[in-house]
């Protein structure tokens, strides 16, 4: 209704007065009144933003900046106004071709332009285009989104999934424990037995041993199983001792930027004696005693990932390198499968590595009860090899 009473005889609205409007200035009812109709457009940049910020979606912060990072080929070569439903098969084929052709580390190196822009100012200058994995995983993340939309009748298929890239044959070497040589080779480094610096000099020999992250990461990780983020975001209160047990929490703190990757990761881990003798639980105690809130402040959270685990990630890379031990698949989470082959070696049960190692358990029968004592896993712990 226009509502113009103005001027008319007895209020009388003037649609009334001038009679219906013509048939060409209709328009069709699906589109005024139901978004779910086929007439209505499915922006992607809206349906980008809208998948990634999901509630209903159970991921982290961390995934949704990631699947945003790898939804960002597909906005920058459709556009963020383009319509879903008015992309073809053709196109996505189109711009898969074009996905093989992206240089690595495009968005860092190219900021600026479309994608097809992008493809170009790398082939100028020779740059080496990213791997067909990867490639395969921004089509499985578009996929993902598209299935998402067909779901919800928003879509009525996904014209992208005929397109997505076949596995590789090979594959770069799944992650394995290190054996107990090369344990050996890693922790003695000059970082654990003397260096000039934990900077840039920490593979030099030198008079100093800077117990920081560099040294004590790669010993708890060992010593606990636990994960990189999880050690990286401990603060100082988080070595504590219940029931005169000494112990590390990993919990969940949005104030603290302290996540969990699963349910299972809330735990209270015994710190393994071999910690405490090299001196650990005194150090954190100091550091407590100075007010310091983050246990390893050293370690910078990442501007792009927003996590504490990528820049270490890097160091340790590093780290690998100069010790010669980068290659087939050895990687700081090597040190947490060194951890849960000792626990089996040492004869513990599935359950108790669970809790220590924070796994998921879908046994239903470990949900029920308050769990195992700390005083129990630390005599578990303690012997193990």
């Amino acid at each position: 209704m226009e509502n113009d009473t103005n001027e008319h005889p007895a209020g009388i609205d003037r649609v009334f007065l001038d009679g219906p409007p013509e048939p060409q200035d209709l328009q069709p009812v699906a589109t005024m009144l139901n978004p779910g109709s086929k007439h209505v457009a499915v922006p992607l940049g809206n349906a980008v933003e809208a998948y990634v910020n999901d509630p209903t979606r159970n991921a982290k912060d961390s995934t949704r900046r990631a699947n945003r990072d790898k939804l960002s080929p597909l906005v920058r070569h459709f556009g963020a106004d383009a319509d879903l439903k008015g992309i073809t098969s053709e196109d996505f084929e189109a711009w898969t071709r074009l996905l093989l052709r992206l240089p690595k580390n495009a968005g860092k190196r190219f900021p600026a332009g479309s994608l097809e822009e992008m493809v170009k100012a790398g082939e100028a200058v020779r740059a080496e285009p990213i791997a067909r994995s990867n490639a395969r995983g921004i089509q499985q993340s578009a996929s993902s989104l598209i299935d998402h939309l067909v779901k919800r009748e928003r879509l009525d298929r996904n014209r992208l999934k005929p397109h997505i890239l076949p596995k590789t044959k090979f594959t770069k070497p799944s992650r394995r424990p290190f054996t107990v040589a090369e344990l050996n080779t890693l922790f003695r480094q000059p970082v654990f037995t003397g260096c000039i610096d934990e900077e840039r000099g920490f593979s030099k020999t030198g008079p100093n041993v800077p117990k920081r992250s560099r040294y004590w990461l790669p010993l708890i990780a060992l010593f606990t199983g636990m994960r990189m983020g999880e050690i990286a975001q401990l603060w100082t209160d988080d070595v504590l001792e219940p029931d005169g047990v000494w112990a590390l929490r990993v919990q969940f703190n949005a104030d603290r930027d302290q996540e969990l990757k699963n349910p299972g990761s809330d735990r209270i881990i015994p710190i393994h004696k071999t910690l405490i003798d090299l001196g650990f639980v005194d150090w954190a105690s100091a550091a407590r005693q100075k007010n310091a809130s983050r246990l390893f402040p050293d370690i910078p959270k990442s501007k792009d990932k927003q996590d504490f685990s990528s820049i270490f990630s890097k160091r340790f890379s590093k780290f690998l390198e100069t010790a010669d031990l980068w290659r087939d698949g050895r990687t700081f989470h090597s040190l947490r499968h060194n951890f849960r082959d000792a626990v089996r070696d040492a004869d513990l049960s599935d359950s108790v590595a669970k809790v220590l190692g924070g796994w998921a358990d879908d046994d239903p029968h470990n949900q029920y009860g308050r769990g195992y004592k700390i005083e129990m896993l630390k005599a578990a712990i303690d012997p193990a090899p």
